[in-house]
């Protein structure tokens, strides 16, 4: 009898009642508040039954090696961070430079027209067009933030300004301080492409017609130029479209 009552004491004593404090720390554990959730099971799942058959109790008291532990010993949990999280942001920002470097004036100029008009970029994608009167009355306005990242977008955006910046041949031409690339028609009535960049560093590119065959006074623009041509003449062309005061009645 006095055998039967000592091994029942033994048995109660390592089972602890449902909710008691298993974690020990003061509180009555529960599923919700279980630090791993799984109230002492082990990986198998097998309520901390061992490969030898004894029932284990699992140890919550200290930091779970795959939450917090601190692996640099410097004394603070360490958080766990996806391997790829940070480099995803970076990826995406490098992608989508929202932000413009600095300020951009582009557009036509020469010819004879009876207006004149300026075009303008502005960090961090405000942008501005002015049409006035060769006495300096303004015809026309309009302001309107480029901001936007999609690339599939029909509209051009601060980003699409940027990637075209950033070509190899833009900063190589911007380093030039000022460059002619084509033929200046300016002088009989024509007109050439402008782009001018303020900041840090001033600069400006123009853009003339195309080299004849055999002129070897003229300089051909590379690619990341004309593209960049190209990027700010839709802009312009699509100027109506964009949403902001005076813009739809351009």
């Amino acid at each position: 009898m006095i055998k039967m009552l000592g091994a029942f004491v033994t048995v109660a004593a390592l089972v602890p009642a449902c909710g008691d404090d298993t974690s020990g720390d003061g509180a009555t554990e529960t599923i919700a508040d279980s630090a791993d959730g799984d109230l002492g099971l082990d990986a198998a799942g097998d309520a901390g039954v061992d490969a030898d058959g004894d029932a284990n109790v699992e140890d919550d008291t200290g930091p779970d090696a795959d939450a917090g532990a601190d692996a640099d010993g410097d004394g603070d949990d360490d958080v766990d961070v996806p391997a790829d999280a940070a480099s995803d942001t970076d990826t995406d920002a490098a992608a989508c430079p929202v932000c413009l470097d600095g300020s951009y004036d582009f557009g036509p100029t020469g010819g004879r027209r009876p207006y004149e008009e300026s075009f303008s970029l502005a960090p961090c994608s405000s942008f501005t067009a002015r049409r006035e009167d060769w006495s300096g009355v303004l015809l026309a306005g309009c302001d309107a933030d480029m901001a936007g990242c999609d690339p599939a977008a029909a509209a051009v955006t601060s980003a699409h300004v940027m990637q075209a910046v950033g070509d190899t041949g833009v900063q190589a031409a911007f380093a030039l301080g000022s460059v002619l690339y084509g033929v200046d028609s300016r002088p009989w009535d024509g007109s050439v492409f402008r782009i001018a960049r303020s900041g840090a560093t001033t600069a400006e590119i123009f853009v003339g017609d195309p080299c004849g065959p055999g002129d070897p006074g003229c300089l051909p623009p590379p690619a990341g130029v004309l593209h960049l041509r190209d990027v700010l003449a839709s802009l312009i062309a699509q100027l109506p479209t964009y949403p902001g005061p005076g813009c739809s009645t351009w």
